[in-house]
């Protein structure tokens, strides 16, 4: 989980529920295209939810051919996003394995820790798969916000409990009075 200090250029991605902050590090070598280091969430208090800012903003210049798939992904949660341009370089064999089987996870589905880890081949893991999610590098585009407890209860979320109520509802997963997911979100 060790990361290594490289010049990152900041992007200010405005949403509905506050302004979403991604590190980009600079192309390596000729043709490349910058890669994504770290999604950084609205933290409360900070620009949260329902604030918004009228457009992108950059900080550094190199072109980031894929920024308007990740403004789509961020507006509205259903657009496809090219998993190659996240910087893998600072997970580990197991947390990208999680985090792979994570981004296969459906739009408008949810599953548990314990599936999750079954999923990706280390049943006895549910805690680990835990902690991998609490590590997310990349929220929103690995989608952990879709990681419930077995009993449907959502559980925590870097972004609080209610930035992970409202991503869930936008993609229509039904959550009751108690805050348990409908059974019928969810996947094993």
């Amino acid at each position: 989980m060790k990361r290594t200090e490289v010049k990152t250029e900041e992007i200010a991605v405005p949403t509905s529920m506050g302004t979403v902050t991604v590190l980009v590090s600079p192309p390596s070598g000729k043709g490349r295209t910058p890669v994504i280091t770290e999604i950084r969430l609205p933290r409360k208090g900070r620009g949260g939810a329902g604030r918004s800012a009228p457009g992108t903003s950059r900080k550094g210049g190199s072109p980031v051919p894929w920024l308007k798939a990740l403004e789509d992904l961020l507006r509205d949660g259903k657009a496809a996003f090219p998993l190659d341009v996240l910087d893998w370089g600072a997970c580990t064999p197991f947390q990208e394995k999680v985090l792979r089987e994570l981004a296969r996870v459906p739009l408008g589905r949810v599953i548990s820790y314990g599936a999750l880890a079954r999923r990706a081949g280390v049943p006895r893991a549910a805690r680990a798969v835990g902690a991998v999610m609490a590590w997310n590098p990349f929220p929103l585009v690995l989608p952990c916000h879709r990681v419930v407890r077995s009993s449907g209860e959502m559980g925590r979320y870097g972004g609080g409990e209610a930035m992970k109520r409202a991503l869930l509802k936008r993609e229509g997963v039904r959550i009751d009075g108690a805050g348990r997911v409908d059974p019928a979100h969810r996947i094993e």
